[in-house]
């Protein structure tokens, strides 16, 4: 078997598993966990028996990025989960100074492929990107330009209701994003941020809000807690998605 990892010149290259085959394959998304820590088994537990080969993690793991929050979230994640889980972080990770996540989870901005999609994840939590984040992206958008290609961060780059603020800060770099996006032929948005789901699109991109791993839920939309999953079908170039309900959902 193959390491996940390479050494090469002193530098560590991630070797994330693939596919047997170009055959149809599923990931998950949840976000958005926050104050609901000590119950994060609710989500993990049904999660763990799901036929995936990973999942996406976009943001707000915890209330405020604290050492032993970090440390009980990747100890949950260690027990419950059979398959490896990709994390950026939200801005509840920002709440604690020298922002720790980065020690337990790593850079928030970075990529990978999947068989012959790549996942690309940034760290927006600032509802910016920073321009280390934007030039890596730029690379990335360029690289994936004939392939299936997956972005994720957490806050969306606009708000789909255009009533919480849950966008980034501002407006013209959101829709300069979205048109570097679209025009490298960017598959799907992933966010979270917003306590709820949302399947929406954004300059012609399909776009998934899952923001429903426990924190506080958006009032009267009927949503609860809840994972995504997606099936990823490489050779239709398709994606589809299904959302998952919690129980207990409150």
């Amino acid at each position: 078997a193959s390491l996940p990892f390479s050494l090469t010149g002193g530098q560590i290259t991630l070797n994330p598993p693939q596919p047997d085959h170009d055959h149809p394959w599923r990931f998950a998304l949840f976000a958005d966990v926050q104050e609901r820590l000590n119950g994060i088994a609710d989500l993990l537990i049904p999660l763990g028996k799901e036929n995936v080969h990973f999942a996406l993690i976009s943001g707000d793991l915890t209330s405020m990025g604290k050492v032993h929050e970090l440390a009980e979230f990747q100890s949950q994640i260690l027990i419950h989960l059979p398959f490896p889980c990709y994390a950026t972080l939200g801005n509840h990770e920002l709440g604690t100074s020298g922002i720790p996540f980065y020690r337990f989870f790593g850079r928030g901005t970075f990529s990978f492929v999947y068989g012959s999609a790549r996942f690309s994840l940034l760290d927006g939590a600032s509802a910016t990107l920073a321009p280390q984040s934007k030039k890596k992206l730029n690379l990335w958008l360029d690289q994936a330009i004939s392939q299936l290609h997956i972005v994720t961060t957490h806050i969306p780059l606009i708000d789909p209701d255009g009533t919480r603020g849950g966008a980034f800060a501002s407006r013209l770099e959101s829709a300069a994003l979205l048109s570097d996006l679209q025009s490298h032929n960017v598959d799907l948005l992933l966010y979270g941020h917003v306590h709820t789901f949302r399947s929406f699109s954004q300059a012609a991109i399909p776009a998934i809000i899952s923001g429903g791993g426990g924190s506080i839920p958006m009032r009267l939309d009927g949503i609860g807690r809840h994972y995504v999953l997606f099936e990823i079908d490489v050779t239709r170039k398709r994606i589809s998605h299904y959302l998952q309900p919690i129980y207990p959902a409150n």
